[in-house]
């Protein structure tokens, strides 16, 4: 194993060398002509299945209709130089952040983001990362040396009594 080796690899080996893998399954497809194991002919099942599927004789005849009627009509790619798409950005344009959306929700914009402990800016620079670990470094530094001014744990003739 290399640091290249996939995770299911991995496990797959792990079950293995604890005697929990198991044998690799034949496909089986069970069809209104009975089952079919061969994976040749399993692939051909699949495939006369989605033609059939996806063919026209599936929609409703007024889909057909409307599908017909719709491809007869050209499609227009001449667009103007008038058209939105075909404006040239404006410097606010390009620098601001885009408006995106997951799953319809939007999603807010920041300026800077720590995702697996690394603090990432809005360029992905490093410097945000850089200043923080220093904030925090100092943090701790100042703090070991406010404790390393005191002495600790009881002097020697009070330890000498016990």
């Amino acid at each position: 194993m290399t640091c290249h080796t996939s995770a299911r690899e991995v496990w797959d080996r792990v079950r293995a060398l604890s005697g929990r893998s198991r044998p690799p399954s034949v496909p089986i497809l069970t069809t209104d002509r009975g089952s079919v194991t061969e994976a040749s002919e399993v692939a051909e099942e699949l495939a006369r299945h989605f033609a059939t599927v996806s063919s026209s004789e599936a929609y409703f005849d007024t889909f057909r209709q409307r599908k017909t009627e719709t491809e007869r009509t050209e499609i227009d790619f001449g667009g103007g130089t008038s058209e939105a798409y075909n404006m040239p950005l404006t410097m606010g344009e390009a620098h601001s952040p885009p408006q995106l959306c997951l799953r319809s929700t939007p999603v807010r914009y920041v300026e800077k983001v720590r995702f697996l402990g690394l603090l990432f800016d809005k360029k992905l620079r490093w410097q945000a990362h850089i200043d923080a670990v220093e904030v925090q470094s100092r943090k701790a530094l100042s703090l070991l040396r406010f404790v390393g001014r005191f002495r600790w744990g009881a002097d020697r003739e009070t330890a000498k009594k016990f």
